[in-house]
């Protein structure tokens, strides 16, 4: 296979890269890449006078690891020659330009000559320092700059760009035409409580100033003066401003109260009047101060010693309040406007109510918001309470009386009011009985005549919404009936227990145990008796003589009785053995019960 040999003649030594900076600025901290790809040369890097630093992909990577001035070496050859550069980095440590002169500077026009300033950054030439405006604008370069700045403010700012570790700094220089003016805002006495600081700020002035005490000595420079209360006095500072044309000065008096109240004239917590003419209060504050008017819900009247008011119907409340100062109380002066035409009536939401329960009355004076006291008393005259609004509970009823009676000083009147109150004196009549099953008991409410009745449980009742309910329970059960009245509710309860009868009351059959059958008219028969007899279908009687032969039998219910004869013969006097079987009729689909009862008669003669 063939070979190939490449020959390039050139004409001039390598050119410097395109890329290639003279200088770099950094942050500690920082690093920087210079990227020579592309550059057709062989070249190397080293420090200025020291060792060859590798290149990794045609990139140098600078480090900002310390603060310094650092020369890096570029070289590159070929056949015709060699070239070579210096790049100087400057690493910087965070910092502000020194920008000077660092107080403002003050000029009268018209401005005859330039204004100088300077600038300095450490670890930097002057000349990576760049003056701009406030617009950004660029004003010039390097350590120093020379304007002549025009009427009004402006402000010089100094800057190293692309450093984020470089603050910038800035001149402001102030050109007037006239001396400066006082702040509008200046008070000429301030109040302040014993042991109370109080900042007197100036705001937003264009002018330097300064305060000094009453001997002179300077206490703030261009910031708030701060005011401390240390004892009960006075105290005198001195505003003084500046400018190139002139100086202002102003006194401030310091007054410092230990304690103090304002009183309000006339000196009353109330003060009545009965018509609306204008009515005038005075307020006596510490050192004649003005003081602020507010209502009663805070908001502001006025700020003045005095003030006139217009009564309102009712009470108004007026209060007189210290401007700011804690140390000094507030006073409060309540006027009420009571005109000499007061009408009173009572409203209830009900003139019915029931025994035991609670009713509102409501007191409604005329005009409405007319200040007055309003007493209630029962219908005996008894006092029982005060106020717009009362509670009342009858405690008996019928009609019964209430009156209220509103009362100011300029008025007075009276109303009355009755309420009907019901009561429900109720009872069941025919409750909490027993009853066989498939009787029923009548049950009965008594005590009042024109109640609504709702009994439960109602599949039972014959009339579950009357006063008179027959009920027929299948098994013990309570009855519930709710009556209500006109306004009254009760609710009672009763119990029918219901059990299993028997159809007969066979125990309510009797035999006597012996009898003289003697003709004596007395006792001559042993007979059945009961005074239930029609509860039987039949009774059978049998009587056997000791030897077990039958001597009577019968089962006539009308006639039940052995006269101790025999086949017409009386038998001899001994005891005799009964019988007796007694049928008690089933109910409709059940058969007859059969009862059987035995014992002995004596027969005597």
């Amino acid at each position: 296979t063939s070979d190939t040999v490449t020959i390039v003649v050139e004409t001039l030594p390598p050119p410097p890269p395109v890329a290639l900076p003279d200088t770099l600025k950094l942050c500690v901290g920082d690093e920087a890449v210079i990227d020579l790809s592309g550059y057709g040369f062989p070249y190397t890097w080293s420090a200025c006078g020291g060792a060859e630093i590798p290149v990794a992909n045609d990139e140098i990577i600078i480090l900002g690891d310390q603060a310094g001035e650092f020369c890096y070496e570029f070289g590159a050859v070929n056949a015709c020659g060699m070239t070579s550069a210096q790049v100087i980095v400057y690493v910087v440590p965070e910092q502000t330009v020194d920008a000077q002169p660092d107080v403002d500077v003050l000029l009268c026009a018209p401005v005859e000559m330039d204004t100088c300033l300077t600038a300095t950054v450490t670890g930097l030439p002057e000349e990576c320092i760049e003056w701009t405006d406030l617009e950004g604008t660029l004003l010039g370069t390097g350590g120093e700059l020379c304007v002549t700045p025009p009427v009004g403010i402006s402000q010089y700012i100094a800057n190293v760009p692309g450093l984020d570790c470089i603050i910038s700094d800035t001149v402001t220089v102030m050109v007037d035409t006239i001396p400066p003016v006082l702040p509008p805002n200046l008070p000429d006495t301030v109040l302040l409580c014993l042991n109370d600081t109080l900042s007197v700020a100036v705001g937003d002035y264009d002018y330097p100033f300064v305060w000094q005490d009453e001997n002179g000595d300077t206490v703030a420079i261009n910031e708030d003066l701060v005011l401390v209360g240390a004892e009960a006095g006075t105290a005198s500072f001195i505003f003084e401003a500046t400018n190139g044309c002139g100086v202002v000065a102003d006194t401030l008096v310091q007054v410092t109260i230990d304690s103090a109240a304002i009183e309000i004239i006339p000196s009353v917590d109330t003060l009545v009047v009965c018509d609306s003419a204008a009515i005038q209060l005075d307020a006596l504050a510490p050192l004649g101060q003005a003081v602020v008017w507010t209502d009663g819900e805070g908001n502001v009247i006025d700020t003045a010693i005095s003030i006139e008011v217009l009564p309102q119907p009712g009470s108004s409340i007026y209060i007189a309040n210290p401007i700011e100062l804690g140390c000094v109380t507030s006073d409060t002066i309540v006027v009420e406007y009571v005109p000499e035409d007061l009408m009173l009536e009572i409203n209830t939401p009900s003139l019915l109510i029931c025994l035991g329960d609670e009713a509102s009355l409501e007191a409604v004076l005329d005009p409405e918001d007319v200040a007055a006291t309003i007493s209630w008393y029962d219908e005996a005259f008894e006092f029982i309470g005060e106020g717009a609004v009362i509670a009342v509970t009858p405690d008996r009823a019928g009609l019964v009386s209430y009156i209220a009676v509103a009362e100011n000083a300029c008025a007075m009147d009276t109303a009355s009011i009755e309420i009907e109150v019901e009561t429900l004196d109720l009872a069941i009549v025919g409750g909490d009985t027993s009853i066989c099953t498939g009787d029923f008991a009548t049950l009965e409410v008594v005590g009042c005549d024109n109640c609504t009745y709702e009994w439960t449980p109602d599949d039972r009742l014959t009339n579950p919404d009357a006063a008179i309910t027959d009920a027929e329970p299948l098994r013990p059960s309570t009855y519930q009936v709710i009556v209500t009245g006109e306004v009254c509710r009760d609710t009672l309860t009763t119990t029918v227990d219901v059990g299993t009868c028997e159809r007969c009351e066979v125990e309510k059959v009797f035999i006597a145990d012996a009898f003289t059958p003697n003709g004596d008219q007395n006792n001559d028969l042993v007979c059945v008796r009961s005074e239930v007899m029609d509860q039987f279908s039949e009774i059978e009687l049998m009587i056997y003589n000791r030897w077990g032969q039958e001597v009577f039998r019968s089962n006539d219910m009308q006639n039940l009785c052995w006269d101790g004869s025999f086949g017409g013969e009386d038998l001899p006097p001994d005891v005799y053995g009964y019988y007796m079987r007694i049928i008690c009729p089933g109910e409709e689909g059940e058969p007859d019960q059969v009862f059987t009862r035995q014992g002995n008669i004596t027969l005597l003669r």
